[in-house]
Parts: structure tokens; C-alpha cells; sequence
């Protein structure tokens, strides 16, 4: 690997090491998910600074000794200052970002790219943050090779009738029919099945634009929420502050 790199990424997480520097969590475009430090970046008003969900071209030092990456420079993108100014923004922002960082994924691009537009999205005071949450990890869930068609369950191959609730599979981590459930807390109703169904197949931008009542927005954000933690193994820190 060449020393000297240029990244597109996004600030995931920031963390301090020892007094001076802080260990800074990236969503690469082309490396994926690494850790960068900034050495003095804590007191020193030179040093190189990277702060949460600042999107930007990261200019890096790789030692090949130490395995290490260091933060030399960064030309900013977004800044995404305007999430901190809506507390559901924030707590959402973090969610996405902790689902990112508890599992791992090789297709780099695409997670960056919803994940910034989601970001953008949350900007919007207009745009429901339920929506944006749900459709998120909609996509995440998909791009993870955990696909749901809607149409029939992934054990038995049954075909869904139209009006039929869908529970929960945990052996396979997937929405499934009653009888192959083993889960009673996980419902999806079928309006919730058939938006979701519709809505996955969109561009983002499109399927935010998908009216719900706000109700409906929350109970779906809730099955989404407990699927992708179902996934992931444990439950998610961030969700307990929303």
C-alpha cells in the first residue's frame, strides 16, 4: 500500500487517545471502515481536525510499521452543521452511524452513499425523521444480503396472501409467515409489508417522499430498528437517547 493517500470519507466517530490526539472512525469510499489519528488535534490549534459527520477529500499518512493511518490535511465537503441544531436529527445521524460501524460490509460506496444522503435529508426540518431512519436501514438490510422480496416467506416459500401479517424468523434473521416464526415481539402488518415492498426498490430520495402518517412512520421505524439489531447481535447504545 502507498504511504501517502487521498480519500473521499465521512467522520463516523471520534474518540480522544491519551492527552493530545484523537482516534477518528472513517467511512472510506474506496478503504471501508478505518481509524485515523490525529496527533494533537486535542490542544494544538495546527493540527489537523476531522469532527463527527464532516464529509470531505481526508489527506492520510499510512505507516506500514505500525499498521497505523494519520490524518494530515482534510478539504471539507459537508460540514452537516445544521443536524446539531435538531436534537431527532443528531440521535438519528448516530444510529446510522453506529449500525455502519458494528457491521461490516465490502460494499464501501453504496453504504456511503445512502449514508450521506441520508445525512442531507436529515437537514431538512420538512422531511420526517422516522422515514428517513426506516428507509436507511431498509437499504443497509438489503445491501447485507439479508433480502426480503415481501412476496413470500424465505423458509417455507409460501406465497403471502395480500392481507397477511408477517412475523419474525430468527434463525435466518428475515421477516417470515406465522407458522415459521419463532418470535412473537416483531409484527409487520400488511401495509407496513406493502410500503416497504414499494418503497425499496426506489431511489432514496423518492421513497422518503412516500407519504405515512407519522404513526405509521414509527411503528415501522420500531420493526426496522429491531430487525437490523437482530442482525447485529446486540442492542444498539445510540437508541436509547431517542
Amino acid at each position: 500500500m502507498q504511504r501517502d493517500i487521498i480519500t473521499q470519507a465521512i467522520v463516523l466517530h471520534t474518540r480522544r487517545d491519551g492527552i493530545n490526539n484523537i482516534n477518528i472512525s472513517l467511512l472510506s469510499v474506496d478503504l471501508g471502515l478505518i481509524i485515523v489519528r490525529s496527533f494533537g488535534a486535542k490542544t494544538s490549534k495546527k493540527a489537523p481536525k476531522a469532527f463527527r459527520f464532516q464529509e470531505g477529500e481526508f489527506f492520510l499518512y499510512y505507516n506500514p510499521s505500525k499498521k497505523q493511518y494519520i490524518l494530515k490535511d482534510l478539504n471539507l465537503i459537508s460540514t452537516h452543521d445544521n443536524l446539531f441544531t435538531n436534537y431527532t436529527s443528531i440521535v438519528t445521524a448516530s444510529i446510522m452511524s453506529e449500525i455502519i460501524l458494528k457491521t461490516y460490509s465490502d460494499d464501501f460506496s453504496y453504504i456511503y452513499n445512502i449514508f450521506t444522503k441520508s445525512l442531507d435529508l436529515l437537514e431538512d426540518d420538512t422531511v420526517n425523521k422516522d422515514v428517513i431512519l426506516l428507509q436507511f436501514i431498509l437499504r443497509f438490510i438489503k445491501s447485507h444480503g439479508f433480502f426480503e422480496d415481501f412476496l413470500h416467506c424465505p423458509s417455507c416459500d409460501k406465497i403471502y396472501e395480500e392481507d397477511e401479517v408477517l412475523y419474525f424468523l430468527d434463525s435466518m434473521s428475515v421477516p417470515s409467515c406465522k407458522d415459521c416464526s419463532n418470535t412473537s415481539n416483531m409484527i409487520l402488518p400488511p401495509k407496513a409489508r406493502k410500503y416497504l415492498k414499494i418503497t425499496m426498490e426506489m431511489n432514496l430520495e423518492d421513497a422518503i417522499g412516500v407519504k405515512l402518517f407519522e404513526a405509521t412512520a414509527k411503528r415501522i421505524k420500531i420493526y426496522m430498528i429491531r430487525w437490523i439489531t437482530k442482525i447485529i447481535g446486540y442492542p444498539l447504545k445510540s437508541i436509547n437517547v431517542l
